[in-house]
């Protein structure tokens, strides 16, 4: 099996309902959440002078209906698709603010084992080593 963690944050909004669509919507893309932590509140970083963020992280094995492999880009533009939809402002999209203040933000913490740096994808995320995320993970492993 292929160990996939995600992180779902959202400041702006009603943040548990759409950490919720966000679930939903994964699922419907053929990606089926096999662990959740529980959904915490942390500061902003970045720009600090906005709404807290509701956390949460999910263990997710991803199963594509494409043909050939699994790819972590694959899964990275399922996510991209599923903020997209819930209405997040995309980095080449006007109105978009760095570390602003988000409806939805889904990175991929993991993809198993793979390790490497894109402009468009980054594994590990480098938010993995922050203490609360590791903590989540941490709460999904006991579980």
């Amino acid at each position: 099996m292929t160990l996939i963690y995600l992180s779902l944050g959202s400041n702006n909004g009603d943040e548990y309902e759409n950490l919720a669509s966000a679930r939903r919507l994964l699922e419907e893309n053929s990606i089926r959440i096999v662990g959740a932590s529980s959904e915490i509140i942390t500061k902003a970083w970045g720009i600090k002078t906005q709404p807290d963020f509701v956390n949460q992280v999910l263990q997710v094995e991803f199963s594509d209906n494409f043909d050939g492999e699994k790819s972590p880009y694959t899964l990275l533009y399922i996510c991209q698709g599923v903020e997209r939809e819930l209405g997040k402002v995309m980095a080449k999209d006007d109105g978009y603010v760095k570390w602003g203040p988000r409806i939805i933000d889904i990175d991929i913490l993991q993809y198993d084992e793979i390790e490497g740096w894109d402009p468009e994808l980054r594994l590990p995320h480098h938010t993995i080593e922050k203490d609360y995320i590791k903590e989540l993970i941490a709460e999904i492993c006991s579980s």
